[in-house]
């Protein structure tokens, strides 16, 4: 008989891909914690992120984002009181909006991504080169085992 490889009692807490989901809960509260002093929760610096490349319409930051239109108007009426992005008509379609940020919010988000690069550049010297290279392993290969596991999945089963 075959022994399962993840035996814990709880997937969610036990094992390897518990662990992975712990860290990944803890970086994000240190992450959470360097935005907190400029006033930005995580989904106002992406959403900010999104509108780098140019105007961008609030539906592309919604699917970016994972949010419903409704809670991305929210997001975006938060950043336009402060003054961090601006709406106005898409030239292509007058119907339409798009969102550009303003350059309050363009220097808001350069500050922002250096505070970030600097919390992880300080993680990646705890973990030294070797431990950063074997985190990169793990996540190629984690990585690689959902898509392949999402494959199998997806292919109709054989009758």
């Amino acid at each position: 008989m075959d022994t399962p490889l993840l035996q814990q009692p709880d997937p969610f807490e036990g094992g390897a891909i518990g662990r992975i989901r712990g860290t990944l809960a803890s970086l994000n509260l240190e992450i959470r914690a360097a935005l907190e002093p400029y006033g930005l929760l995580k989904s106002d610096a992406r959403a900010l992120r999104l509108c780098t490349a140019g105007p961008t319409r609030p539906s592309t930051i919604a699917q970016g984002l994972d949010l419903s239109p409704a809670a991305v108007t929210q997001l975006l009426d938060r950043l336009e009181e402060r003054h961090l992005i601006q709406r106005s008509p898409d030239p292509e379609d007058r119907r339409a909006t798009v969102v550009s940020l303003t350059p309050q919010g363009s220097r808001l988000y350069r500050t922002v991504v250096a505070e970030i690069r600097g919390l992880l550049n300080e993680i990646a010297r705890e973990l030294g080169p070797q431990g950063m290279a074997a985190v990169e392993r793990g996540a190629e290969e984690l990585d690689r085992a959902l898509a392949e596991w999402r494959q199998r999945r997806a292919r109709p089963p054989k009758e």
